[in-house]
This record gives structure tokens, sequence and C-alpha cells, in this order.
């Protein structure tokens, strides 16, 4: 698929046979079922309520994020190049020659838009799912339910990649912004989060023009999916495609759980196939994996887990046993290759 954009998938619309009428009663933000063919549902793929025939099927299993912000801002997307620069995705960037304790890049304002989108740890996040940035901004207006209430708060956004695990093997990325087209060409349309003038829709040129990083950054993506431009601007490259298919091993430093409700860990993580470790998530049953954080995205990389301190945490995923000595890994390389093993705690230092 082609680079996702914030909000790609948040609502549903039906088309009614005859006449093949495309409608959208954002039913969501009602009470009430509010179309008439029982079997309908248009409102957001999130909304769990029983008015929904379809039932809740957040956005995020698709693309791998899902809409958060509706931000109304012009805010830059934040790049720590020195944690994620090495990931492919970043080859023939300024990004991939940063190093660790670098200042994060920061790229063209305007590139997170008037919607986007948060990675979400709610039992729907796709196998194996990679970051590749994250972007935090403070009093945004963020979405508190299904779709129809929002208030001021802190949200993250992130640049995200995964491999499909269908036997497609087919590549998935998300910008998780409306604006992402911004940093590819310089004409578009014009966001005024001000609203000087709301009736200003024309497209313009920017004297910015695009931005070399995003470009790139796509170029590569799409090359890895096997999509390939006639010809390229100049200053651009089309990398050559991934001989990585061995996935990563890794294991445990430290495990600790706490009378069921908490889990800590942290690990190691290698990848020997000429790729980096892309992501580690964690399991303590074998099927529901929560996201760890790895400290660089390298081919020897150290990664950190905790669960269960946050209240929300706890409402979106079943507790661990309170005797946990064993998890379940999955580890994944930049190139989509996947490994599960299962790791137990070390024992104790005498």
């Amino acid at each position: 698929p082609p680079p996702a954009e914030g909000e790609e998938e948040e609502g549903r619309d039906a088309a009614h046979d005859p006449p093949r009428t495309m409608v959208c009663y954002k039913e969501t933000q009602s009470v009430v079922k509010l179309d008439p063919e029982p079997g309908a549902w248009t409102g957001t793929f999130r909304d769990d309520r029983d008015i929904n025939p379809k039932g809740g099927m957040p956005e995020n299993g698709l693309t791998g994020h899902m809409f958060a912000a509706n931000a109304q801002r012009m805010d830059a997307l934040v790049v720590d190049g020195g944690r994620y620069g090495r990931h492919r995705a970043w080859r023939g960037t300024q990004v991939s020659s940063m190093s660790p304790g670098d200042p994060p890049l920061v790229l063209y304002p305007g590139l997170l838009g008037h919607e986007w989108d948060e990675d979400v740890d709610n039992g729907w996040r796709p196998a194996g799912l990679q970051t590749l940035a994250t972007t935090t901004v403070d009093n945004v207006q963020g979405i508190m339910d299904w779709g129809s209430t929002f208030d001021s708060v802190t949200a993250t956004h992130s640049l995200v990649l995964h491999r499909r695990g269908n036997g497609t093997g087919a590549f998935v990325f998300g910008s998780g912004t409306v604006q992402w087209a911004w940093g590819l060409d310089s004409h578009h349309d014009v966001n005024d989060p001000q609203r000087a003038n709301k009736y200003n829709i024309r497209v313009a040129a920017d004297p910015r023009g695009g931005c070399p990083e995003v470009k790139q950054l796509t170029v590569n993506i799409l090359g890895d999916m096997g999509v390939v431009p006639a010809t390229l601007e100049p200053g651009y490259s089309l990398p050559p495609p991934s001989t990585d298919v061995q996935p990563p091993t890794g294991g445990l430093h430290e495990l600790a759980g706490s009378e069921g409700s908490r889990v800590e860990a942290s690990g190691w993580a290698a990848d020997g196939g000429g790729g980096v470790v892309a992501a580690v998530e964690v399991s303590w049953d074998g099927s529901r994996y929560h996201p760890a954080e790895l400290e660089t995205v390298d081919a020897d990389a150290e990664w950190r887990f905790q669960w269960g301190a946050l209240a929300w945490e706890r409402a979106h995923g079943d507790p661990p046993p309170r005797e946990l000595s064993r998890v379940w890994l999955r580890l994944t390389d930049d190139s989509g290759n996947s490994a599960v093993l299962q790791a137990g705690a070390p024992p104790a230092a005498q």
C-alpha cells in the first residue's frame, strides 16, 4: 500500500443500493443508530458500542496507528537520528549519518498537520510494528472516546512500518499525518491555524519546496515495496533491495512482576543478517504482545519494558500471572523478518 495518512481509516462510509448513493451518517456522534440499513455502519471503526452492528475494529489493526490529534497546528516532524537513523528506511538521508547524543532533526514545520495519529497499545497493533520517529506535542486537541469528544492532551506522533504476516509479506507504512504530501512537493493547500481566512482553499507553491529527508524516505520505502520509479529527481537515489532473510535473536537481562499487575523487563537483541533490530515485543501469554522500548535501532540493541503502571494499560490488557518467570519475545528487524522465542528470568546474582 502507498503511504497512509492521518485519520486515513478512522470512519466508515456505506454504498446503498439502489441507487448506489454513498452516505455517511457519522453515527459515532450519535447515541442511537442512524443508518436505516440494519447491517450498515458509518461511524468510526473503533466504536464498539452496541449500536455498531460491525463491532469495534480499531484502525491501527490495519496501518499500525490510529487517529488521535485534531491539532489545527503547524508542528514539525522531530527525528532522533541517533536512535532511529540506522534503520534502512532512512538510507541516503541526513538522519542516517547522525550519532547517539546528536540533537534531534526538526523536519519541515507543517508536516504534522491538523490531524495526526498515535501508536496505541490496545491489542490491535500489527505484529512486528516498527517505529521510525516519534514527536511529542503538548496541549493539542486529542480524541477522548470513539470519535466525538475531545480535550487538551499531550500526544505522541509516530512514523510506523510493518510487514504483514498474512502470507503476502506486504509492507505497510503509516505516515500518520494528513500533510505528509507537504514534504514531497512544494504545491499544497493552505493550513491556516489561526483561520485568518477560512475561505482560503487555494493551492500555492511553498517557497521552502519539499523536504529532502521525507522524499528519500518515501523513495526507500516504496522501493522495498517493489514500487520503483522510472525516473528520480536529481539528488535522490534508489537503494538496492534487502538481502536479509535472517530474523533477530535476543534474551532477557532481568524480569520482574508485581502481584500480577505490573511487569518490568530488560534485555538484548541482535540481528546477524546485515540489518538492525527494529522492534521488540513482550508477551506473558504467547498471544497478546506489548511493545518494548529500544534504546537504539541497531544490529546489537538493548531494550526495556514496563507495563501496568498506568490505569489505561491495565484497562486494555490482561494482567500477568502472579508468578512470572518466563515471557515470549517477538523480535523484528528492519527488513520485516520476525522470530518468536521464549525467555526465562536470569538467575539471581549470588
